[in-house]
């Protein structure tokens, strides 16, 4: 009997990563990758257990990927009641020769493929170099 593949998730960009990425990663087949900007949601005034809460239960299957590497722990309590599924980049893992926007497109472009298959609810921390540490 095959095993089941697991339903792919939706990438969804923080507002703290340059939207534009999103138009980037359709071109490069992930149709409906998106970002809070996109979906209406950066920039609102929104606090992020809000956006926690609306993601999970107007937008799932997806997956949050976030350059805020205090997010999982701020918030511990929302991601695992919702659910919510984020990818952490890495900040710790940045090269010193890249600007913050070159090293998270790279880690972007890089992992997006595993973004999308991550289990519902978890938190993974993705660089450049190693693959990724679990982090919720």
């Amino acid at each position: 009997m095959p095993s089941e593949q697991p339903e792919a998730r939706r990438i969804v960009l923080d507002e703290d990563i340059n939207w534009k990425l999103s138009r980037e990663l359709r071109r490069r087949g992930f149709s409906d990758a998106t970002s809070l900007k996109e979906l209406g949601m950066a920039n609102k005034g929104l606090k992020d257990g809000q956006i926690i809460k609306r993601l999970a239960t107007e937008h799932e299957p997806c997956v949050l990927v976030v350059w805020d590497n205090k997010l999982v722990h701020g918030h511990r309590q929302e991601l695992e009641h919702f659910g919510l599924t984020i990818a952490i980049l890495d900040q710790q893992a940045q090269p010193e020769a890249l600007t913050d926007e070159a090293y998270y497109r790279d880690v972007i472009h890089r992992h997006a493929h595993r973004f999308i298959v991550q289990e519902r609810g978890t938190a993974w921390k993705y660089a450049q170099r190693s693959l990724r540490i679990r982090m919720l």
